[in-house]
């Protein structure tokens, strides 16, 4: 018999939290744990959440589900046991689940259901891919969870400022502090640290659902003000983050133009050559780009030209440029997209030079997961040359290997990225930083090969490379940054058929919010994750990580 009980499978019970207070108002939580945990090890966070309901005149029941091989089968089974002890049949029901993956599920399945009064997402943010809900959404997430990217959340809370839903940052806590048990190895390996207590984070928590509940539920005020406050303050903690979005263009602040078909009036970007092989352009985009679409990269048009031209170090350091940058596929001949410059000068200080340029963004962000980048891999930029650009203000700058030859010219605009980081990070993201993140270095550019199918530039990725520190501060390694570059002679100082390349120097560049999100989240994830020690023994170990 003993045999057979053994063999028979363990059925894990829905835990049903019944509310002791006699409130009028009655609500519900149906909760998803997250991956990793067990519903029980949610009893003391959602303990205290009753308590706050309570406190806000909410008599609020809580169904913490233990099994979801169905989500909509589990919410339904937890729902009719809370019935089944006395629940009102048509009480509000709040949708919640811990972890982003969870939250997707939960979030798509209480668009349907009759009694959803809202949706309560910890650690968790919409699929950017629907972010919609039927109802009023609630993200709670920590600063320090490893398996939702805080730059993630980020793009959340800008893109949902202005609605119905409410995103909320807690500083110092992770995924992890939101229940009790003992993290899994999955989680070990891609959660940080938590800063605060445990019990700290779960009052948080619990004081932020029961806001929320009572807010949707009685209208609550006082509760309404709060929620308000707390997503009000995120959005000022992720101010820069955002302006890191804006200035380097990212795909997922606006949607990116299309200058071959122009619907934003201020982009004013010229095309050139504007001509094709074989003849024919593409066809305009379905849909088309709205008017407020991002038209380039601002830091290219502020920064990577300007550096690139040096004119600083020329016999006419006065000369400046004014730059419009596009975004385009650089492979594309449909027709072709290549820098240029409009106008020239006659050694003039007062010159000003019209000139476009060309960055083709890579991104990793297909899979919206919480773990993968928001900032773009690289972006593949396409300048014009020191030389192009000394000689269109009448220099006579004949040396192209003199001018362009020096292998930092991309370094330098991509340690610029660093140092606006750097400067820009809130300072509690610095000091931890600092302690245990892993620092970004910029070395040389290496030339660009040529292949069979011609130069190598396009294809030859960004090197990120951890290397042994020579400092004893920190942490032990940091991780090398290496752009590719690809340099022409300006042939005939530039006036030749746009099927000759002449005066162009490409670079593959480090975004300002590439090197922010480092900052925030990649630099820890090799030291300061929640299973991992600071040591020096790791390094041959994870020597070819990828980032």
């Amino acid at each position: 018999m003993l045999s057979l009980i053994l063999l028979l499978p363990i059925v894990l019970a829905d835990i049903v939290l019944k509310p002791t207070n006699f409130a009028s108002n009655e609500a519900a939580v149906v909760f998803l744990p997250g991956v990793g945990f067990a519903a029980e090890e949610y009893n003391s966070t959602f303990a205290q959440v009753q308590s706050k309901c309570s406190e806000l005149s909410v008599r609020c029941w809580i169904g913490l589900i233990s099994e979801s091989s169905s989500v909509d089968a589990a919410v339904k089974r937890v729902i009719s046991a809370m019935t089944s002890q006395g629940m009102k049949s048509d009480t509000p029901i709040f949708h919640s689940a811990h972890g982003v993956q969870q939250g997707f599920h939960i979030a798509a399945l209480a668009i349907n259901q009759t009694n959803s009064k809202g949706v309560i997402l910890l650690g968790g943010v919409l699929n950017r891919f629907s972010n919609e809900a039927a109802t009023p959404v609630l993200s709670v997430n920590c600063e320090l969870d490893g398996l939702a990217r805080i730059t993630r959340v980020a793009e959340a809370a800008y893109r949902q400022r202005n609605t119905k839903n409410n995103v909320v940052v807690l500083s110092g806590c992770n995924y992890a502090s939101i229940a009790d048990g003992k993290p899994t190895d999955y989680i070990l390996q891609h959660d940080f640290r938590s800063e605060v207590p445990s019990a700290t984070t779960q009052g948080r928590v619990a004081t932020l659902i029961g806001s929320f509940v009572a807010a949707q539920v009685n209208n609550n005020a006082q509760a309404t003000n709060y929620i308000q406050q707390q997503a009000t303050n995120t959005l000022t903690y992720f101010e820069p983050v955002i302006k890191a979005m804006e200035i380097s263009g990212n795909h997922r602040l606006r949607a990116h133009c299309n200058s071959d078909f122009p619907t934003n009036p201020t982009c004013q970007y010229t095309k050139w050559p504007d001509q094709s092989l074989p003849p024919g352009p593409h066809n305009p985009p379905k849909p088309a780009p709205p008017s407020d679409c991002i038209c380039g990269s601002k830091w290219v048009e502020l920064n990577a030209q300007r550096l690139m031209s040096g004119f600083a170090q020329s016999e006419l350091p006065d000369v400046t440029a004014n730059t419009k940058d596009a975004f385009h596929d650089v492979s594309d001949t449909h027709p072709f997209h290549l820098p240029h410059i409009f106008n020239s000068c006659s050694k003039s200080e007062d010159c000003v030079l019209n000139t476009t340029s060309v960055t083709m963004p890579i991104y990793q962000d297909d899979v919206d997961n919480g773990l993968n980048p928001v900032a773009a891999y690289e972006y593949r930029t396409k300048l014009k040359s020191r030389q192009a650009m000394w000689q269109a203000a009448g220099m006579d700058a004949s040396d192209v290997n003199a001018l362009d030859g020096n292998l930092t010219l991309c370094r330098d605009i991509n340690q610029l990225s660093w140092e606006y980081a750097l400067q820009n990070a809130p300072k509690a993201a610095i000091t931890r930083f600092q302690s245990h993140g892993e620092p970004l270095v910029m070395v040389d550019d290496v030339v660009a090969g040529i292949g069979i199918t011609g130069p190598q530039w396009i294809k030859d990725s960004m090197v990120y490379k951890r290397v042994s520190k020579q400092s004893n501060s920190g942490v032990p390694t940091s991780v090398q940054v290496q752009s590719w570059t690809f340099k022409t002679g300006n042939t005939n100082r530039g006036n030749v058929p746009f099927i000759i390349t002449a005066g162009y120097h490409y670079c593959k560049l480090l975004t300002p919010l590439k090197a922010l999100e480092w900052i925030f989240y990649d630099s820890l994830r090799e030291y300061y994750s929640l299973g991992n020690q600071t040591r020096a023994d790791k390094l041959l170990k994870h020597s070819k990580s990828k980032f």
